[in-house]
Formats: structure tokens, sequence, C-alpha cells
């Protein structure tokens, strides 16, 4: 995680002193992440049953670079490490056998992107504070994959990048020489993360998010 802090703020001076970029800053939150899955076909009575179901809580973190073409409006880009899954605990009401089973199982599937962001910013300054909203696309790309208690065939076919319509609103206030902010942004999928003929599963996610701009 240093090294990638790191790596950000090398990169954003790089691109600031090229003067391709006005300005650039680094975010760190959390994000609430949830999946939809979807059965078809014969498997459509699973439907009624709740897999993965609860959403979970993971990282966000990540640099963003503003190019300004007025006043207000402006082009964000970036690049961040954002994880996504979904969980669910299934209890039984007694034990059997020889009890070696646990009485709840909880699965999981923890999915690592690479995320690349890339907005329309539009903000209007008012005293020391500077509103915005934001509106885009974001590139997911596929880094580390794990689970538990899950059937190792959708784990293993999960696809290896994903699309997403991404948009929010955020607030910046200047701070001595920085400019401190917080963000909300929500991502809706337009691609599977897995897709069969029979079960189609989606990542939706909510991010909030501390910045800090030099």
């Amino acid at each position: 995680m240093k090294r990638l802090i790191i790596l950000l703020l090398i990169v954003g001076c790089g691109i600031t002193k090229a003067q391709f970029i006005n300005s650039y800053g680094l975010k760190l939150g959390i994000v609430n992440t949830k999946q939809d899955w979807n059965h078809s076909g014969l498997a459509s009575i699973m439907n009624n049953y709740d897999i993965m179901s609860k959403s979970m809580t993971k990282l966000v973190l990540g640099g963003y670079f503003d190019h300004t073409f007025t006043t207000k409006l402006s082009f964000q880009s970036g690049i961040e490490y954002i994880q996504k899954g979904a969980q669910d605990s299934e209890c039984r009401s007694g034990v059997t056998g020889d009890g070696s089973l646990p009485d709840c199982v909880t699965s999981t599937i923890g999915l690592d992107y690479l995320s690349i962001p890339i907005q329309i910013k539009y903000t209007h300054k008012y005293k020391n504070y500077s509103p915005y909203g934001l509106i885009g696309f974001k590139y997911d790309i596929l880094i580390n994959k794990k689970g538990s208690w899950l059937g190792g065939g959708i784990l293993e076919n999960i696809n290896n990048s994903e699309y997403c319509l991404t948009y929010g609103i955020g607030i910046i206030k200047k701070i001595k020489e920085y400019n401190i902010g917080l963000e909300i942004r929500n991502s809706y999928p337009l691609s599977s993360t897995y897709s069969t003929d029979f079960l189609e599963i989606k990542n939706f996610t909510t991010d909030i998010s501390l910045l800090i701009q030099p």
C-alpha cells in the first residue's frame, strides 16, 4: 500500500510538471459492495434463495488528476485499488452426526480490482468551499480473487474485467496549503462479473472517500 501511495505521488508530480494536469490528489476510503445474482432458465427457482445477499465493507485507495476546461468544468481521470464482493451466512437449527461441522457457515467472495475512472466534474465555488458533482465511467481490471465455502466453479470463472457507470458528489475545502475533501460515489455495473446461461452476477458499490489535494 505504501508503494502505491508513493507511486501515485511520483506520477502526479511528474504529470503536473508536464502541464497536462492542473491538479492532482489522493483518496482513501471505504466501499460498501453488494452482488446481484440473477438466475435464469431452470435455475430461476433459486431466485427465492438469498445467495450472497449481504453486503461487505471494503477498501478503496487511489489517486486522481484534474484537467480544467473552465472555472467550473473539468475532466478527471485516475487510478484506484478497490475491493468488491459479497457474503452470506447459513446457520443450522441443530447439529447432527459427530458435530464436526460448524453451526454456521459463512460464504464470501472477495474481488480486488485496479480501477481506471474517467469522469466529467462540475464544481461550484462558494467562499472556501468547492462542492462538486461528477459522472463518468470506470474500467475495472481484476487483480486478485478469493472465496470461502463457495463452489470453485464460480470463483474460477470470474471475468477479468468489468465496466461501470459512476456518479457522485463531493466537497473540497482549503485548509492552509492543502485542499481537504469528502466524496460519495456510486458505481452501476454495465457488464457482468460472472455470466453463464443460468447465472449472471454483477457488482454494485458505494464508496465514501477522504480527499487530500496539495
